[in-house]
């Protein structure tokens, strides 16, 4: 994995773990599309404000890269593998392990999310 691919995937889990959705929101592209882990729909654009406003309530939650697998394409990079994310609720710790694909695309000498398909690991 490159230094490129670890701080991407850093800068974004220190987004989700700083529980604000606005610092979240400003790693993703304006047409962005989220499978999110624990949504029922595809979220679009603004949609993903909502979708993060909601995941980002839950008490002390946090998250780790635990597998990552690099592709590059011409004017792309995608991040492939798997996290874990933890959080506290009514019952004490909570953890769920996740797939995640995401594809990055240079704008404006950043890179920025387009694209974010995550979902739990079966079992």
């Amino acid at each position: 994995m490159t230094r490129k691919s670890m701080f991407l995937l850093q800068r974004w889990l220190d987004a989700v773990c700083s529980r604000n959705a606005e610092h979240v929101l400003a790693l993703y592209t304006s047409d962005a599309v989220l499978l999110g882990t624990f949504a029922n729909s595809i979220k679009e654009g603004p949609e993903l404000r909502g979708y993060f406003q909601d995941f980002l309530q839950k008490m002390d939650l946090c998250g780790q890269v635990d597998q990552v697998i690099e592709q590059e394409a011409e004017r792309s990079l995608i991040l492939s593998g798997e996290y874990t994310f933890h959080w506290l609720d009514a019952a004490g710790p909570r953890a769920e392990e996740a797939r995640y694909t995401f594809v990055f695309v240079p704008v404006e000498e950043e890179w920025l999310i387009l694209t974010h398909h995550s979902s739990a690991v079966p079992g």
